[in-house]
């Protein structure tokens, strides 16, 4: 997917988004290849602290819901969010065939999908 093509589908989501009145404040994309060793490409914590700074957020009170343990989840711990894998996606061969690559990091939550993971966190934060 290039760049052009990525901010096209954002365009498009939040057209979807605002039929139903709803919206997202910002969307966080790291256009590199890991030999442009950027401080954005995930597991780094760039785009985090981006979205921290823009919008004052906690980030210790914060989750990340992702699909790829070695990024999504390695990423969580090294800012101190909690990380939520969930299972759809690549998920499920994150939790197998690729857990060596992120051994060492535990998620606090496993979801079979995203809307279960909102609910885990509605229901911890209540």
């Amino acid at each position: 997917m290039t760049i052009s093509d990525f901010n096209n589908r954002v365009e498009d989501l939040k057209r979807q988004l605002s039929k139903e009145e709803a919206h997202f404040d910002a969307v966080y994309c790291c256009p590199h290849e890991k030999a442009d060793r950027c401080e954005c490409k995930k597991p780094l914590a760039g785009m985090v602290l981006q979205a921290k700074e823009k919008f004052n957020i906690n980030i210790q009170e914060s989750y990340v819901i992702g699909d790829i343990g070695m990024s999504d989840m390695v990423m969580a711990k090294a800012v101190g969010a909690k990380g939520i894998l969930v299972r759809t996606g690549v998920g499920q061969g994150s939790l197998t065939e690729f857990r060596n690559t992120w051994a060492n990091i535990e998620p606090d939550y496993v979801a079979e999908n995203v809307l279960e993971a909102v609910k885990w966190i509605v229901e911890r934060e209540k």
